[in-house]
């Protein structure tokens, strides 16, 4: 089996090695692809997530996938278990004006929410599918899952 591996550069080195070690053992061939410094804190401004996007569709072969992680609307559920309070912030993703919100941020914070419906439309615009949509959690020992402040988006080339 071959997969297409689209990644960024990132902190944690170890996962892309963990992640080809792996396959290796389990005889699968990953392509590493847009690998590079220049994705490196990719997720500030729409319009550079809107490229890399554009430079995954280039790269990803038809079936190939991808996951990007991105920050949602959360003003009331974040760090919170309550399914109510988030959708609640679903509610409030409504008022992003241009479906997106770019905000001054210190390195390593939130400085980009999206609207879920501006995901799939800009994944759409790319000739992407999205497979599945996901929210972050927090895990503290002896507590129940709290929601973190992103969501996850796995998209397939179509």
């Amino acid at each position: 089996m071959d997969i297409q591996f689209v990644t960024i550069e990132t902190r944690d080195s170890q996962t892309e090695s963990n992640l080809l070690q792996s396959a290796k053992i389990n005889g699968i061939d990953i392509e590493v692809l847009g690998k590079g410094v220049e994705w490196k804190w990719f997720i500030t401004k729409f319009e550079i997530l809107d490229k890399y996007l554009e430079e995954c569709s280039r790269v990803l072969k038809k079936g190939g996938v991808g996951c990007i992680y991105f920050g949602r609307k959360s003003v009331i559920s974040e760090g919170r278990s309550e399914k109510s309070l988030y959708f609640l912030d679903r509610f409030f993703e409504l008022f992003l004006r241009k479906g997106y919100l770019e905000i001054e941020s210190r390195v390593n914070e939130k400085n980009l929410v999206l609207s879920l419906s501006k995901v799939r439309g800009v994944l759409k615009k790319h000739g992407f599918i999205v497979k599945n949509i996901n929210i972050s959690r927090k895990k503290i020992i002896g507590q129940e899952k709290k929601l973190g402040g992103q969501y996850g988006a796995v998209f397939q080339k179509i």
